[in-house]
């Protein structure tokens, strides 16, 4: 009777550790959806059938970088993203021990994706790499923190930048295969690696499903229950334009949550420029910097909080302060338009001298003969 027991108790403990679902490791490898390089001495032109991505500094003034998005779609909303590595095939290079930085897009792209109308990033980089990799070998990067959060959805997933330190005392080129179907050597396309757990699915402990709570008694006035994301920085109040000069202006509003600060601005409701920063705040500003003078230009702010939720405002318009010469820049010219009148006056009278002079000799030598 008690070796009986004994084994039912046994049974029921397998039972039990057989019935927890175990959480399950998965690894998925993604080629990008998109990549385009950008060119400062081409600042117009979207290169998204480039041959090669590049990382080009000069220094005077030549700059490539390029971006990078992945489709995390297979990827199921909750896992715990155990590692995630960014590969690049380096294919030459012109210089070494340089930190490389990868920066995230805080905006979508926008179409076409130039130099002169690239998305807004990170101020600063979600990972900076060392270059350590010899021509034609493997350089990674360490994204486990950033993909964490894109699957979270603690911020939409608008990919990545990579790219140099602004300054650089030399010139650097690195090079890197596109993921065409033009081009051999898939082996060699950029990829991200990416290691998760899906989360073990939870199970109730009686077996029996709890009646719905969200049935509202006949009668009562029970608000409706909105998610954290819905909660907290929803609002955007006391949007304005300050400290307008011929060339700048101030944008500052308030959100009731910490978020991040960006503005849209252009000559049209289109827009076309975004200018911003990731710090999270409740109140913001943004200067706008080489604005026309003279110049009616439309924006709208936007934030994003912890939880990914953005809200938008709606269109606004500044006009800039026309230049004003001051007193000093115009009497040189004064002065010119004077001694231009001098001068005629002078040539003139010179004029009316020599034609005297010449009467004078003609009616003497008339004379004479």
């Amino acid at each position: 009777m008690l070796s009986r027991f004994f084994t039912m108790i046994v049974l029921v403990a397998l039972f039990s550790l057989l019935s927890v679902a175990p959480a399950a490791a998965e690894t998925v490898s993604l080629n990008p959806s998109a990549d385009v390089p950008v060119i400062s001495i081409h600042p117009n032109t979207q290169y998204d059938d480039y041959p090669m991505l590049y990382l080009f500094h000069t220094p005077e003034g030549e700059r490539h970088s390029f971006f990078i998005h992945f489709d995390l779609s297979s990827v199921p909303v909750g896992s715990t993203i155990d590692s995630a590595t960014l590969r690049l095939y380096v294919l030459g290079r012109d210089a070494s021990n340089l930190m490389i930085p990868v920066y995230r897009c805080t905006e979508p792209w926008p179409t076409p994706l130039t130099y002169n109308n690239q998305p807004s990033v990170s101020s600063s980089p979600v990972v900076e790499t060392a270059f350590t990799a010899a021509t034609a070998s493997w350089q990674t990067f360490d994204l486990t923190g950033l993909v964490q959060g894109w699957v979270n959805a603690e911020y939409p997933n608008n990919g990545i930048k990579v790219g140099l330190p602004r300054f650089m005392k030399n010139t650097v080129r690195f090079m890197w295969t596109l993921p065409s179907s033009d081009n051999e050597g898939s082996d060699i396309w950029p990829a991200l690696v990416v290691n998760y757990t899906i989360p073990a699915a939870p199970e109730s402990e009686t077996g029996i499903t709890s009646p719905s709570t969200s049935e509202t008694p006949a009668g009562s006035t029970e608000p409706t229950p909105t998610s954290s994301a819905q909660a907290t920085g929803s609002q955007i109040t006391k949007v304005k334009a300050d400290r307008i000069k011929t060339s700048s202006a101030y944008i500052t509003w308030t959100t009731d949550a910490d978020s991040n600060s960006y503005v849209e601005y252009g000559e049209t409701t289109a827009y076309g420029k975004t200018s911003g920063k990731d710090d999270k705040l409740k109140t913001h500003s943004v200067q706008l910097i080489e604005l026309k003078t003279d110049k009616t230009y439309h924006f709208r702010v936007k934030s994003t909080n912890a939880d990914g939720h953005q809200v938008v405002s709606k269109d606004y318009t500044f006009r800039t302060v026309k230049e004003i010469i001051p007193a000093e820049t115009k009497k040189p010219e004064e002065k010119s338009h004077v001694l231009f009148w001098v001068a005629i006056g002078v040539l003139s009278l010179l004029v009316l001298i020599l034609a005297g002079i010449l009467v004078f000799l003609y009616i003497r030598n008339r004379n004479k003969s």
